[in-house]
């Protein structure tokens, strides 16, 4: 039985060589031999199980607050494990508490320029004192920067903060950095230059 066994394995390893042309080699050789594909080449075969979207997908939209970011409209970053830095809401930046003015610094860093950012913090000492839900007691003037109830919507709209509310710091201050930059400068706060100008 063995002798039948060990013939029968000998015909089909001659006619294994007689197949591949004489070439033949073990598995094992076969395994260690290098083939030659390009990536195309190697990703062809498989190319028509890929699915093709119909449409591109829209680019993500960028988290509240990095909207109207004016330097180079980028967003504030924060580092995590291993140094990477992610994209930071910008209402991270808000101080959970409030104990002085400078408290807004990193926020208000964040709209202005470097060299603007002690004058805003000054505008904001002056008009509000530093209190986002502040309310002017004679006028509709409201929040950080003092904005007036009759010009707010407006000038969120234009600033890219449309719906916003005018005590959301964020916005507030979002809105002031852009009427600075692209509305007039600081004009809009000459009421109280003598306070903040000095």
């Amino acid at each position: 039985m063995r002798v039948v066994a060990s013939y029968i394995a000998g015909i089909l390893t001659l006619m294994m060589i007689l197949a591949s042309g004489g070439a033949w080699s073990s598995p094992q050789d076969a395994r260690l031999r290098p083939v030659h594909l390009t990536a195309a080449q190697a990703v062809l075969p498989y190319s028509h199980d890929i699915p093709v979207p119909d449409t591109v997908p829209p680019p993500a939209p960028l988290p509240p607050g990095c909207r109207a970011a004016l330097r180079g409209a980028s967003c504030p970053v924060t580092v995590v494990a291993g140094g990477l830095q992610v994209p930071m809401d910008a209402y991270d930046l808000v101080p959970p508490v409030v104990h002085r003015v400078s408290d807004w610094r990193p926020l208000v860093a964040q709209f202005f320029q470097a060299r603007h950012v002690d004058r805003a913090l000054r505008v904001i000492r002056c008009e509000s004192g530093g209190r986002a839900n502040a309310k002017n007691p004679t006028s509709t003037a409201s929040g950080l920067f003092q904005h007036l109830a009759s010009m707010w919507p407006e000038r969120a709209v234009d600033a890219g903060w449309a719906g916003a509310d005018v005590f959301d710091p964020v916005a507030n201050t979002a809105v002031a950095a852009w009427l600075v930059y692209h509305g007039g400068g600081w004009s809009h706060w000459y009421s109280s230059i003598g306070c903040w100008g000095r």
